[in-house]
């Protein structure tokens, strides 16, 4: 594209894409952070059905780990994205062509999902523990 074909910095449509890929964003992170869970408790699955321990607890383990990582990665995005919609519209001056619009709504989110995530880690922290023998699994 030319400079010519790029649109305005003050055409409406500008911000209403950057909000529409923000949104998809949040979509992805919450993906990202609902298999993140569904891996970590798999492997308390794992640990029930598997009644000897292995020498191999890293291996075992893994998908805890995996799944724990992606529910983080998932929250880190939702924050970043909140704080990215919130600079973008701050640096575009939104409201003066839009002026009934507000950035709460998706910001808002933004956050309720990164502290969600978050939340999400500390119940995996303390329900599910991969440590077979402190669930009385032998």
């Amino acid at each position: 594209m030319t400079a010519a074909n790029l649109p305005d910095a003050d055409d409406p449509r500008v911000l209403l894409a950057e909000e529409r890929s923000n949104l998809a964003w949040l979509r992805t992170a919450l993906g990202v952070m609902g298999f993140g869970f569904l891996l970590a408790k798999f492997d308390l699955f794992l640990n029930i059905v598997s009644a000897q321990p292995s020498g191999l607890m890293i291996v075992r383990h893994l998908p805890y780990w995996l799944g724990a990582g992606m529910v983080l990665l998932g929250a880190v995005i939702s924050a970043l994205i909140g704080w990215e919609h919130r600079r973008v519209f701050a640096a575009s001056d939104g409201a003066g062509y839009l002026p009934r619009y507000r950035i709460v709504l998706g910001v808002g989110l933004a956050w309720f999902l990164a502290v969600m995530g978050l939340a999400m880690l500390v119940y995996l922290g303390l329900v599910t523990n991969p440590d077979p023998s402190a669930t009385g699994v032998r």
